[in-house]
């Protein structure tokens, strides 16, 4: 969750947990879809409808910080989807076995492009 400073830079102020429903395995996520529609609504509305859904992110425990095809076939979903308001989603990826790095690539009708993200103080909800 967030807002765009800029047609450049996304500042992400909040954080959605997967969930108390969720699905995860060592190299798939299913999401409990409820609880994040309702923490993404709740955010909306406290923020005076300022801090909007901005795309999806997911962990590559002992992986690489790189988008696999599942990465990118979500992000075409997400911004073919109405409902999401998000035409350009953000893919945020934290990837490392011990040391951790983050990255972020934002999806566009021709291509995937790598992003830099401003980062607020950042509440997991």
């Amino acid at each position: 969750m967030g807002y765009w400073a800029s047609d450049r830079e996304a500042v992400v102020t909040a954080i959605i947990k997967g969930g108390p429903k969720a699905q995860r395995t060592p190299t798939r996520f299913s999401p409990d879809s409820k609880f994040q529609e309702e923490n993404i609504s709740n955010i909306y509305q406290r923020s005076g409808r300022r801090h909007t859904y901005l795309g999806d992110w997911h962990t590559h425990p002992g992986g690489e910080l790189a988008l696999s095809f599942t990465d990118k076939s979500t992000l075409h979903v997400i911004s073919r989807t109405p409902e999401a308001r998000a035409r350009k989603p953000i893919m945020l990826i934290v990837a490392g076995d011990g040391s951790w790095m983050a990255g972020a690539w934002q999806w566009h009708p021709s291509k995937v492009f790598w992003r830099r993200l401003k980062v607020c103080e950042i509440v997991f909800y």
